[in-house]
């Protein structure tokens, strides 16, 4: 009768796959401590007796052991495999929210004002013409003649940037616009996270490439 290899029988249960990925150039999603609990927690607790295929077999040490460079090129074939789905599973973990809040919108408003000006002033010039009247002693203002435009331009210039003046504000809206009752979004967020659990997701994920496809 052929006997099958197993998860138990090929990890150490301690310094096993999850150990070997913290050695990842990069690598940032757990640390050495951490990685150890793991390494116990999936091979004691959840795929130990899990029966490995072909693919991983061929790759055992003469002991029948994932060790030594087999064991690094596995870790980093998973962590590539799975390296995006993981990082989005720690940003579930990490994301502050309010259960009962399904809508929300932060609006950033950017003001901005110009400051170059240039005016221009132009005097006006009035001429009169002076002439003596029939027999008058002294000369008198016959009519005068006014010219825009003539005499010196008085230019002031006020100089600036965009951005020397530039102002901002943010507006938050956040609440429930009335599509989900409260109680429903109490009973779906605590649904969520009754369903879903990290390590698990992780250890499902490393299954589909340790084990065989029936599990």
């Amino acid at each position: 009768m052929m006997e099958y290899l197993r998860i138990e029988d090929i990890l150490s249960d301690s310094n096993g796959l999850f150990t070997a990925m913290t050695a990842i150039e990069g690598f940032d999603l757990w640390d050495a401590s951490t990685a150890a609990l793991m390494d116990n927690h999936y091979v004691n607790d959840w795929s130990g007796m899990k029966i490995i295929p072909h693919a991983i077999e061929k790759r055992l040490d003469a002991q029948n052991k994932l060790t030594g460079s087999n064991l690094e090129l596995m870790a980093n074939i998973i962590y590539m495999r799975y390296k995006k789905s993981w990082s989005q599973y720690y940003a579930y973990v990490a994301a502050q929210y309010n259960p009962i809040d399904n809508y929300s919108m932060n609006e950033t408003e950017d003001t901005k004002v110009n400051t170059n000006m240039t005016t221009k002033q132009a005097s006006d010039v009035s001429t009169y013409d002076k002439r003596n009247s029939f027999n008058a002693a002294e000369a008198v203002d016959v009519g005068s003649t006014r010219t825009q435009g003539v005499g010196d331009n008085n230019t002031v210039t006020n100089s600036g940037s965009w951005d020397d003046n530039k102002s901002n504000r943010v507006l938050k809206r956040s609440g429930n616009i009335g599509v989900t009752t409260t109680a429903q979004m109490l009973e779906g967020d605590s649904n969520f996270w009754m369903n879903w659990n990290l390590l698990t997701s992780i250890f499902k994920d490393v299954d589909k490439i340790m084990t065989i496809g029936v599990y």
